[in-house]
């Protein structure tokens, strides 16, 4: 439900959880989700028939592009899910996916409507429903990041460094825990936190192994993309290798032997996100130095199974 209790912030003490309007974004992002889906799997059906050529290669290409397209909207949809604005005496905890700041209620100069602003706002990349998120500067070199989802309901969050766009389902119930929060008086100074996703890229590949692995990969799947490409060039069929009885395997449709690259492409990324997300724990960094290892010896097998399709 959006309305009704539903709409109501949860509270536990001194703690205030609001979040931003769903619906319209789920829907948008679903159906640019599920229009990116149906186009790449028309891609690969319609490479697939084709005999291998500048056609088949170029309609492979496409398909793979189409991979961007759906991860964007994907991660649109996680962050909008997991939005929240938390309110309590000390500070206001802002998580727009992996992205997320608390701010000292000290820092805050001031809480404003689009109207109360004496200057115009321009919009982050791509704004719709759901997602106005990302950042842009003002003419006066001021700082403006979105974590909203729609434009009814925002609000501006003022503080010394930045100016925060969020959007609270219930904007004016917001407005009215905040000065409630003053009025009771901050319990104690909270320190300022920033969870930025570019941040942990950086800090895992000061790590030579995460160094090692992500360009040891990619060019292993580059290489199996150029070899299959060389190998089916001009042949109609493959095989893939041999049974166990010493006898090769049936003859399948070249294109099918196109889904190897794909599938070390996926295999990596996911090794990699994962690493990366458990490098950030102490406990976990020797766990996330052995998957992307690991990730160099699942690329290296693909490409070897490459080479085994005569």
């Amino acid at each position: 439900m959006i309305g009704g209790a539903a709409a109501k912030p949860k509270k536990r003490s001194d703690r205030l959880l609001f979040r931003p309007a769903l619906f319209e974004g789920w829907a948008l992002n679903l159906v640019f989700s599920g229009v990116c889906l149906a186009a790449m799997a028309f891609c690969f059906s319609f490479f697939s028939a084709q005999q291998p050529g500048p056609l088949f290669f170029l309609s492979f290409l496409v398909a793979i592009s189409l991979f961007l397209p759906i991860g964007f909207f994907a991660y649109r949809l996680y962050a909008l899910t997991t939005a929240s604005y938390v309110l309590t005496r000390n500070s206001l905890r802002l998580r727009w996916g992996l992205r997320s700041e608390t701010i000292p209620l000290t820092d805050i100069s001031w809480i404003k409507t689009p109207a109360d602003l004496n200057q115009d706002i321009p919009w982050p990349f791509l704004p719709t429903p759901g997602a106005y998120a990302g950042k842009v500067t003002l003419g006066n070199g001021d700082e403006v990041e979105f974590m909203a989802s729609s434009l009814k309901t925002m609000l501006f969050v003022g503080t010394p460094s930045t100016i925060y766009g969020i959007s609270p389902r219930l904007p004016s119930l917001f407005m009215t825990a905040y000065e409630r929060m003053l009025q009771l008086g901050i319990l104690t100074e909270a320190e300022r936190q920033t969870v930025r996703p570019a941040d942990w890229f950086v800090a895992s590949f000061k790590n030579r192994i995460a160094r090692f692995s992500a360009p040891a990969s990619l060019l292993m799947i580059a290489l199996l993309a150029l070899w299959l490409g060389f190998r089916l060039n001009h042949a109609q069929f493959v095989r893939f290798g041999w049974t166990a009885e010493g006898t090769l395997h049936d003859p399948v449709p070249a294109g099918n032997a196109m889904i190897l690259p794909i599938l070390s492409g996926v295999c990596w990324a996911v090794n990699f996100v994962a690493g990366v997300r458990l490098y950030r724990f102490d406990k976990l960094k020797r766990t996330a130095e052995m998957i992307w290892g690991a990730s160099v010896l699942v690329c290296a097998v693909f490409l070897l199974s490459g080479f085994f399709i005569v």
